[in-house]
């Protein structure tokens, strides 16, 4: 079912988006004034082709712009790399058969979407989310107004919308939310968030975010919204995470590097603003409120936490607190 809502978009001015500056947009600027998730205000047009069934939905251009029309149900993912426009126009996606959205992105939009089902990806080496497992190098990607209620499970890297974002790319993640729990299980499990499991580099917006359910890993690196940030790589100016106005209510947990935010980033500048955390957060080490570890001392971190604050449960099972197992 299409969701409306029936009052007007606030006007959203971000200055500089995708810039490497910290700090290019405010919690206030990215108010939108809509209240339901994947909703669109009343009158809202969309531009491209209409997509009315799973048919139509298979055959589109991979670089086209598409909205849809009615709510559609999907069995398999669309085939090609996506480098378009969708445009889920106040309708949703059920995922009925296990698989995300899309098999890949590349440059590329999604916004106004509701997604429902279940994704579940099996293999040690392939990453898991509803919209997509795995956003290709050099990409610019928006993921906007979009609300996830899928069950993503993976056996390696997973998060909520995304598995993960591979180097040299630059990602928005605006008025996303995630219901759906996020899990990720096996010896190779790890770097998984409400939102998205791992983004290598470059530049990371998350504005306005929320996740609300469980999220975990049997090995390690999890977060409520974001698994990690940043490669194995030193510290560089390009590397950009700004995460702002974003909650987790879910609980978090992992066997190290558990955030009730963020799990790991390294070689990166990390700035976390009015953001909280209200989920216990579990794990045997590197347990925090907002991140578990940031960074060490051979991939330094630039860390800056504005007006956050954390009312959740800290828990760390490891008893030893010390310069490599810490709890905050």
């Amino acid at each position: 079912m299409k969701k409306i809502i029936s009052f007007a978009l606030a006007v959203v001015m971000i200055a500089g988006l995708f810039s490497v500056i910290p700090m290019t947009v405010t919690a206030e600027e990215s108010s939108t004034g809509v209240t339901e998730v994947g909703a669109v205000p009343t009158g809202y047009v969309p531009v491209g082709t209409a997509i009315e069934d799973e048919a139509g939905f298979a055959n589109m251009t991979a670089d086209g712009k598409y909205y849809l029309a009615k709510d559609i149900e999907i069995t398999e993912s669309y085939a090609s790399k996506f480098t378009g426009t969708f445009d889920g126009n106040g309708y949703s996606i059920t995922l009925s058969n296990g698989k995300p959205i899309f098999k890949s992105l590349g440059t590329c939009t999604v916004k106004n979407l509701t997604i429902n089902g279940y994704v579940t990806v099996t293999g040690a080496s392939t990453p898991a989310g509803a919209i997509v497992g795995q956003v290709a190098v050099e990409s610019s990607v928006v993921f906007e107004n979009i609300f996830n209620t899928a069950r993503v499970s993976g056996q390696y890297r997973a998060g909520g919308l995304v598995g993960q974002i591979l180097s040299k790319s630059k990602a928005r993640f605006n008025r996303c939310k995630n219901t759906g729990i996020v899990e990720t299980t096996g010896s190779k499990s790890n770097m998984t968030g409400g939102i998205l499991g791992y983004m290598q580099s470059y530049c990371l917006d998350m504005i306005d975010c929320l996740n609300t359910v469980s999220v975990s890993s049997e090995k390690n690196t999890t977060g409520g919204l974001l698994g990690r940030f940043g490669s194995d790589n030193a510290w560089s100016a390009d590397k950009v995470a700004n995460i702002i106005g974003c909650k987790n209510t879910g609980t978090i947990s992992a066997g190290a590097q558990a955030g009730g935010l963020i799990g790991y980033a390294r070689g990166a500048t990390l700035n976390i603003i009015s953001s909280s955390n209200k989920g216990t957060v579990t794990g045997k080490s590197d347990v925090g409120g907002m991140i578990g570890l940031a960074g060490n001392p051979s991939y330094l971190v630039t860390l800056n936490v504005q007006n956050c604050v954390n009312t959740g449960i800290i828990s760390m099972t490891n008893k030893t607190v010390n310069e490599t197992n810490s709890a905050g």
